[in-house]
């Protein structure tokens, strides 16, 4: 080599020598492009990248083994280089130590071997930048692909935690579709009998507006029938409106003729009877007290005849049930099976009577009750529009509300009365149907009755009249009861008017003590005004009498008073009239204010009441709509 720089020297020019140079260290410093891109350091390796393209494309893991097997080739290739670079060092250095070859030159070349030193030392700089370089480029691939091992040992961690969620996803969502199925056919299911259920529906609906279409029809036809005899019945009427119209002027006529005959008959009456009068006159005189006589005589005998009446139809009825006395008894002397019925004769007279006795005194009760309720309304009307006479009727009030009170207590005692009665009646009632009951069943089931009844002891005949006897006696004891506690009813009431009638003397004499109040006011009123009138006559004496100056001094100042108290007077009683207006006005917004409330009250119930009828009618509208539409029905079907 050294022989080929020396030939190469000595042929040569320095410029040519230094060109060779320079395209020699270029030749060794030439790096593949295609690796340097291949393989960049600069360009980082992130777990982000891995996972997104995890996430973009399916890991090829031959792709990864492929890409293992470049890099392998790639670092044999580095580490050769390396080599090469380090025996080309080697080189270099050996041969700039020697540089015999510009030494032993017979020409001086001293700036050319300078230069070419320069060339040299650049050149193993390069080399040794390329040197570390590469080493640098070796380990840092070392340590990415360490990383590249544990990035994909992680990814593989990775997508092996993947498919497990995936798997355990996939199985919950079977589960869920599963259930969500079965859910949906049940809902399907339920939807399908309501649609057949809601056809059903649509089909008795359509039924049914059929047959209101033929009521409908029917009505229809009656209508216009009914409308034909309307017409017909109007043009009857307007015939016989002016038949009437006719027997109308015919009869107004008849009238007056009938009118005008009467008047003259009248005339010739009262003629005649004036005649009669003017000749009857003097024995009328005689007659008219016998006439008073008979009138009275007349009114007695008519009282005499009522009474008369009475006592016969009392005695018809006394009569009456004497007559089926004796038939009872007459039944149950000759032993027939009516023998019973004539023992309790007396009981079913008594029982009707009391009866009637009891439905007289709740229809009476009930009357009073009306009465009674009806005052109090009246009275509470009353008290609303006289509201200004309230200090005047206080008594008046304290008597009414005691009234009132007594009647209250005395309707509760005779409900009581009434109710215990009519208890008492319903068991007499009962006791003598079973009885009666008892006996026709004995004589229904054994015919030969009639013959075991004649021979009936009078020990069981005595028997059944002590029990009639005392069921007569309870009753009786009732009907004095009964008369007991209208007694005391009726002393209570007493009471009770006794102490309005108290109230009513307080009340009065509390008037009478007022009205004397009232006298002696006036009376000392009138004496005060006749001072007053002496007061001015003294004055006015007192004036005459007296010097002009004093007199017209005095004079001016009662001028001066008098208009101040007769104004003070009218400020009172215009101040006396405000209030009374106040009073009155204050009293109808009062009563204004009442009848609003009770305005507002029925509002609100009437608001209510439509609000109802408009949720009622919206849900027909809305059942209607829903049963009778198919789009109605699909709707209701797709929710």
């Amino acid at each position: 080599m050294s022989d080929s720089v020396e030939s190469g020297f000595e042929h040569e020019s320095p410029q040519m020598i230094k060109k060779n140079v320079i395209g020699r260290l270029s030749q060794t410093h030439a790096i593949p492009i295609s690796s340097s891109k291949e393989f960049d350091c600069c360009i980082p390796i992130t777990t982000e990248g891995l996972y997104d393209g995890c996430l973009n494309r399916c890991p090829d893991f031959s792709s990864l083994d492929f890409a293992s097997e470049t890099v392998e080739d790639t670092d044999k290739e580095l580490q050769r280089r390396t080599k090469e670079a380090e025996a080309r060092i080697l080189f270099l250095s050996e041969a700039l130590e020697k540089e015999s070859f510009l030494r032993d030159s017979g020409f001086a070349v001293s700036s050319l071997i300078q230069t070419v030193r320069h060339l040299m030392e650049e050149k193993i700089n390069v080399t040794l930048e390329v040197l570390e370089l590469l080493r640098s480029r070796i380990a840092d691939r070392a340590c990415a692909r360490q990383e590249l091992r544990m990035v994909r040992a992680e990814f593989e961690l990775q997508t092996k935690k993947i498919e497990k969620e995936k798997h355990v996803i996939k199985l919950g969502l079977e589960k869920e579709l599963d259930r969500r199925l079965s859910d949906w056919s049940l809902k399907l299911e339920k939807y399908q009998s309501e649609e057949q259920r809601l056809r059903e529906r649509a089909r008795e609906l359509v039924e049914h507006n059929v047959s209101l279409q033929r009521e409908v029809s029917t009505f229809n036809e009656k209508e216009t029938r009914n409308r034909s005899i309307v017409t017909y019945s109007a043009e009857q009427f307007k015939s016989l409106s002016m038949k009437v119209e006719n027997l109308s002027n015919e009869n107004e006529d008849l009238r007056k003729n009938l009118s005008q005959f009467e008047q003259e008959k009248m005339i010739e009456g009262l003629r005649q009877g004036y005649h009669d009068k003017i000749d009857k006159k003097k024995s009328g005189e005689k007659n008219e007290g016998k006439v008073k006589k008979l009138q009275m005589e007349q009114i007695r005998l008519t009282g005499v005849e009522l009474s008369l009446r009475r006592e016969l139809e009392s005695c018809r009825l006394e009569v009456d049930s004497l007559r089926h006395e004796n038939i009872d008894l007459w039944n149950s002397l000759n032993g027939t099976t009516n023998d019973i019925g004539g023992l309790t004769f007396k009981l079913d007279k008594e029982i009707q009577n009391r009866i009637c006795c009891l439905q007289d005194q709740g229809l009476s009760m009930l009357n009073e009750s009306t009465h009674l309720s009806s005052k109090l309304i009246e009275f509470i009307k009353g008290k609303a529009i006289h509201n200004q006479l309230r200090v005047t009727q206080q008594g008046l009030d304290g008597q009414f509300l005691i009234e009132s009170d007594m009647k209250v207590w005395g309707f509760k005692r005779r409900i009581q009365n009434l109710a215990r009665n009519l208890e008492t009646i319903s068991t007499l009632v009962h006791e003598k149907s079973s009885s009666v009951a008892s006996n026709s069943h004995l004589t229904s089931m054994n015919p030969d009755v009639p013959t075991k009844l004649n021979k009936r002891s009078s020990e069981e005949l005595t028997r059944t009249e002590i029990k009639t006897e005392r069921l007569l006696t309870s009753l009786l004891r009732e009907k004095l009861y009964s008369k007991e506690l209208e007694v005391e009813q009726l002393q209570a009431e007493v009471s009770a008017a006794v102490r309005g009638n108290d109230i009513l003397r307080c009340e009065v004499q509390n008037a009478m003590d007022n009205i004397s109040c009232l006298t002696h006011r006036l009376k000392d009123l009138g004496l005060q005004m006749l001072k007053k009138d002496e007061n001015e006559i003294c004055i006015w004496n007192d004036l005459q009498e007296s010097n002009m100056s004093g007199i017209t001094k005095e004079l001016a100042i009662l001028r001066g008073v008098l208009p101040m108290v007769s104004q003070e007077r009218d400020l009172t009683w215009e101040e006396v009239k405000q209030y009374a207006e106040k009073n009155m006005v204050l009293n109808s917004e009062i009563n204004a204010l009442k009848k609003i409330e009770g305005l507002d009250d029925d509002i609100l119930l009437k608001e209510g009441q439509i609000t109802i009828l408009k949720d009622t009618l919206n849900n027909n509208n809305k059942s209607i709509d829903l049963l009778g539409s198919v789009d109605s029905i699909s709707e209701f079907l797709l929710q």
